[in-house]
């Protein structure tokens, strides 16, 4: 029962995110105050929807350029992918191979971002900076968080059927599972009154 509590409640915080991300440039702010609500609701607080306003609040200014940015290199390694891959370039294969892995740094940047951004201030280069130094610091964790997004992607593009229900609560567990392994590395860069 616990746990279809918990995973009603996550579902219910899942559509508000996903709902909120519509208009595209508040996917960034969006996902800041679902990583807010998962972690209030993992510390026993399940007013997701409170939260969830509360967390926008807090952190809309921070996130929309991250989300923003984050959208627009996305968005160049998608056109860049299409362009050399339907085109004959010389060194092709290294260009793609050096783009893969700034597209994997970057997606291992982004699973770190909205955690840290909830759990501790600074400024717009230090949260992206530190991001990129827990993603490889945390590798196993990294892994784990970009295995379970990974499979997420792969049901919605390859099982129609499983894939409206999976996406009814995916992001939010998501965000839940990663913030539960999340704290195991916050718990030792928290001042003692944060802990």
């Amino acid at each position: 029962m616990q746990g279809t509590l918990v995973l009603a409640r996550l579902t219910g915080l899942n559509l508000l995110w996903m709902l909120c991300c519509i208009p595209i440039v508040t996917a960034g702010p969006s996902t800041a105050a679902m990583y807010y609500a998962a972690n209030q609701m993992r510390q026993g607080d399940n007013h997701f929807f409170r939260n969830f306003k509360e967390g926008w609040k807090k952190h809309w200014k921070q996130a929309m350029p991250v989300g923003i940015l984050f959208e627009i290199l996305i968005a160049v390694f998608y056109f860049g992918y299409t362009a050399i891959s339907e085109n004959n370039i010389p060194n092709s294969k290294v260009i793609l191979f050096i783009a893969l892995l700034c597209a994997i740094t970057l997606v291992m940047t982004m699973l770190w971002e909205f955690p840290i951004m909830i759990n501790f201030s600074g400024s717009f280069l230090d949260l992206i900076f530190n991001a990129f130094l827990f993603a490889f610091m945390y590798a196993p964790y990294t892994i784990v968080q970009a295995v379970l997004v990974g499979l997420w992607g792969y049901a919605v593009t390859h099982f129609y059927i499983i894939a409206v229900i999976v996406s009814l609560f995916a992001g939010a567990l998501i965000a839940y599972v990663s913030l539960l392994m999340d704290e195991a590395a916050f718990r030792k860069y928290r001042q003692p009154s944060q802990k």
